[in-house]
């Protein structure tokens, strides 16, 4: 690591140093671009060196559940999977919205368990303005009902905000 930052700065020293030279003997537009990029290779080289950021040390992200959830009597089990093979929204968290109230936050791989009443729900995924349709559960006590969301059409954020996502049941 400090044999990067020691080249780094050998680099923009002698970029410095060719740019002036060039500048002064007669030849200014090679002088400026040498001296232009030694300068922009200090905010690289800054970004590459930075320590890692750290994260929050939760044992499980909110709404993640690994195992089998225990369900009460009466209960139904919604399960919301969030693939990881789509690029869009990467660090971002969709929100998960049962009849109004917003219960989950999926991340990219993750599938949510959320216990329901037994009964007539509706759910949706959110993003920022966007979301999916509407989709309409009626589930029964003891049920387990799956839904994947995945991103819709990347045009649809700003021509179609509800169909931002798409929600499907899961083979």
């Amino acid at each position: 690591m400090r044999l990067f930052v020691w080249l780094c700065a050998a680099l923009t020293v002698l970029g410095l140093g060719l740019g002036l030279y060039y500048t002064l003997t007669g030849m200014p537009d090679v002088g400026v671009m040498l001296i232009l990029l030694s300068i922009s290779v200090v905010p690289a080289c800054a970004y590459m060196v930075r320590r890692p950021r750290r994260w929050g040390r939760r044992s499980r992200p909110k709404g993640f559940s690994p195992g089998s959830v225990e369900l009460a009597p009466g209960q139904a089990l919604l399960s919301i999977q969030r693939p990881s093979g789509y690029p869009y929204a990467v660090l971002r968290r969709y929100k998960v919205e049962v009849d109004g109230r917003v219960v989950a936050k999926v991340k990219r791989g993750q599938t949510a368990s959320i216990p329901l009443e037994g009964g007539q729900h509706t759910v949706r995924a959110l993003i920022d303005w966007g979301s999916s349709p509407a989709v309409e559960l009626q589930l029964a006590p003891g049920d387990e009902a799956k839904l994947t969301v995945t991103p819709g059409p990347p045009i649809a954020a700003f021509t179609r905000p509800k169909e931002t996502l798409s929600l499907k049941p899961s083979r």
